[in-house]
C-alpha cells in the first residue's frame, strides 16, 4: 500500500469513527429540539461543509421544523435553476438523494451564500420520512464526493430513528401531561368545599397550557334557548370579549363536536369555524380550530373551543389528547353534580324532618299551653293576674307564629339567585292552606334590578309575617299584595277584607316588619283597606 493509500485509508477511518461517535451522540438525545439542531450540526462536522439544512415534515407531510447552521440568512427560499436560491430550492425532496456541482457559482442572489457544491439525503426510517438534510459548499472546493454522500445517508437514517424514538418519547410525555391534568382537574371537582363551576375556568386554563393555544373557551347550551349556545368562561387572546356572549347553534364547530361525540378539527381556510369566530376574527387571527365536546356519561354538558394563531397546525394527536382529557373533565362535572345534588338532598330531607319535628311535637305543646291558659283566665278573678294571663297568651301566639315562619323557610328552600317575583310567588303559595285561599299579587316596576339580594331576603320575610298574620287573626277571605318601585322607592301594601288586627298584636307581633323597616330606612304604616279589613304598607328606600 503507497502512502497516499495509506493516508486515504486512515482518513476513511477517522471519518467512519466520528461517524460512529456522532451516531451515538444523536441515538442518545431525547429531545427532539436538542436532536435536530445535533443533527445539523454534525452533519456538516461529518462531510466538512459550510451550511446545512434540516427540514423536518410531519406525519401527514407538512414542513413542521427549518434548522439551518452556517448562516443567519434563511436558505430556503424557492428559487430557479441552479445556485440561485436557497438549499429547498434547489433540488425537489423526491429527487432525493441528490450530488450537484456548480463550478462558476455564477448568477448568485446571495454571494455570501451562494451554492457551489449540494449534498442532499432523505431523513428517515422503514420507509418512513422524516425529512430531509442538505448539505452546502464543501470546505476546500470540489463537489461532495459518493464517500461523503454514504457517510451523510448513514447519519441521516440513524437521525430517523432517533427522530421517531424523540417524537415517541414527547408524545409519551405530552400523554402524561394530559393525564396527569385529568387527575387534578377530577381531584378539584370531587373535593367538598368546591362549586364545578368555578373549575370551568381551570379546565379552560389546563388546556390552553398543554395544547397549547391561543384562546380557549367553554360553550355550555342555553337552558331557556335551546337553539343557543353561551360561552361560559374563556382565557387567553381576546377572551374578555367572548365573556358570556352567545351564538347560533347552526354551523358551529362547537355544536359539530357535541353533535359527533368527538373532537372536531378545523382550518381558517376551510371557512368552518363557525359561530363565536366569525365574530372575534378581527381580534385574534385564527389558523386552526378544534372543539372537544364535554361528553359524560349521561349526557353531553357543552364543548371546549380551542384556538391557534401560530402557522404550526394541530394535530390528530393534538384532537385525539385534548377529547381523552374534556371527557375526563366531563366525567368528573358529572360526578362532582351528582354528589352536590345528593348532598341539598340530603339537607332538604334533615330540614324536612326538622319541620315536621317543630310541627308534630313543639307547635303542638304550644297550642296545649295556650289553651290551659285561656282556659284558666276564665276562672281568675284578680284583674292584674288575668292581664299577665292574656299577654303570655298573645306571646305564645308570636312564638307559634314565628315557629310557622321557620317551617315554611324550611319545607321550601330557594335558590339565593332565582327572579324576585317567582320567590314572593313561592311565599305566597306555602301559606295558601293557611289562608284557605289565594291572594293576588302585583309587581310594578323593575324589581330584579333596584333590589338587593340582602334586601330580597328582608322582603320575603316582610311578605310572609304580614300574610302569616292576616291567616292567624283577620278571618279574612281574599288578600292583595302589591309592590311598587321607581328605581328610587320599594313599597309593599298587604291588603284583605277580614276584621283587622287586634291593637296588641299590632304593637308585638308586627314590631319585626317595623324594625326591618327602620333598620333599611323606611317605615310601616297601616290603617284600613278599601275592602273593610287591614292596609299594611310596608316602604324603604333602595
Amino acid at each position: 500500500m503507497t502512502s497516499t493509500e495509506s493516508a486515504a485509508s486512515g482518513r476513511i477511518q477517522e471519518r467512519l469513527r466520528s461517524l460512529v461517535v456522532t451516531n451515538r451522540a444523536i441515538v442518545a438525545e431525547l429531545s427532539l429540539d436538542s436532536l435536530l439542531r445535533l443533527v445539523v450540526e454534525s452533519a456538516r462536522t461529518v462531510v466538512e461543509a459550510q451550511y446545512a439544512v434540516l427540514e423536518v415534515v410531519g406525519p401527514s407531510g407538512e414542513l413542521e421544523q427549518f434548522i439551518q447552521s452556517g448562516t443567519d440568512r434563511r436558505l430556503d427560499a424557492p428559487a430557479g435553476d441552479g445556485p440561485a436560491g436557497g438549499l429547498s430550492g434547489v433540488v425537489p425532496g423526491s429527487a432525493l438523494p441528490v450530488r450537484r456541482w456548480f463550478p462558476g457559482g455564477a448568477g448568485t442572489a446571495a454571494p455570501e451564500v451562494g451554492v457551489r457544491s449540494l449534498l442532499g439525503v432523505a431523513v428517515g426510517s422503514g420507509g418512513t420520512s422524516s425529512g430531509n438534510l442538505f448539505l452546502a459548499n464543501r470546505l476546500g472546493g470540489g463537489p461532495f464526493s459518493a464517500e461523503d454522500e454514504s457517510l451523510v445517508t448513514a447519519l441521516a437514517a440513524t437521525a430517523g430513528i432517533a427522530i421517531e424514538n424523540a417524537r415517541l418519547y414527547a408524545e409519551s410525555h405530552r400523554r402524561q401531561e394530559w393525564l396527569t391534568a385529568s387527575a387534578e382537574i377530577s381531584q378539584r371537582l370531587l373535593a367538598a368545599d368546591v362549586d364545578p363551576d368555578d373549575v370551568l375556568g381551570e379546565i379552560a386554563a389546563t388546556v390552553q397550557r398543554l395544547a397549547p393555544a391561543d384562546l380557549v373557551s367553554i360553550v355550555v347550551p342555553d337552558p331557556a334557548e335551546p337553539e343557543m349556545l353561551e360561552v361560559a368562561v374563556a382565557c387567553g387572546q381576546g377572551s374578555e370579549q367572548l365573556h358570556q356572549m352567545r351564538y347560533r347553534v347552526d354551523g358551529s364547530i362547537a355544536w359539530r363536536s357535541m353533535q359527533a361525540g368527538h373532537g372536531v378539527l378545523a382550518r381558517d381556510a376551510d371557512d368552518e369555524l363557525g359561530g363565536i369566530y366569525t365574530q372575534v376574527r378581527p381580534l385574534i387571527a385564527a389558523s386552526d380550530v378544534m372543539a372537544l365536546p364535554l361528553r359524560g356519561a349521561e349526557e353531553v354538558q357543552g364543548a371546549i373551543v380551542v384556538v391557534r394563531t401560530a402557522p404550526v397546525p394541530f394535530t390528530a394527536l393534538d384532537v385525539e389528547m385534548a377529547t381523552g382529557f374534556a371527557g375526563q373533565a366531563a366525567l368528573a362535572l358529572e360526578l362532582a353534580g351528582s354528589r352536590r345534588e345528593h348532598q341539598q338532598l340530603a339537607v332538604l330531607e334533615d330540614r324536612a324532618r326538622i319541620a315536621r319535628d317543630l310541627h308534630d311535637h313543639v307547635v303542638q305543646k304550644l297550642f296545649a299551653v295556650g289553651l290551659t291558659l285561656q282556659g284558666a283566665m276564665r276562672s281568675v278573678h284578680d284583674p292584674v293576674v288575668g292581664d299577665r294571663l292574656g299577654t303570655t297568651v298573645t306571646h305564645l301566639d308570636e312564638t307559634i307564629r314565628s315557629i310557622r315562619t321557620s317551617i315554611f323557610e324550611l319545607q321550601t328552600p330557594r335558590a339565593a339567585t332565582a327572579s324576585l317575583r317567582p320567590r314572593l310567588i313561592a311565599v305566597l303559595s306555602e301559606l295558601v292552606p293557611v289562608l284557605g285561599f289565594t291572594p293576588t299579587l302585583q309587581v310594578e316596576g323593575p324589581l330584579d334590578s333596584v333590589v338587593r339580594e340582602d334586601v330580597a331576603e328582608v322582603l320575603e320575610s316582610v311578605l310572609r309575617e304580614a300574610v302569616t298574620n292576616i291567616a292567624l287573626h283577620a278571618e279574612a277571605s281574599s288578600t292583595a299584595v302589591r309592590l311598587v318601585t321607581d328605581g328610587r322607592r320599594l313599597t309593599v301594601t298587604v291588603s284583605d277584607d277580614g276584621d283587622g288586627l287586634p291593637a296588641e298584636i299590632e304593637l308585638s307581633g308586627l314590631a319585626g316588619l317595623r324594625e326591618r323597616a327602620t333598620e333599611l330606612g323606611g317605615h310601616l304604616e297601616l290603617g284600613p283597606s278599601p275592602e273593610g279589613g287591614l292596609l299594611l304598607t310596608w316602604s324603604i328606600p333602595v
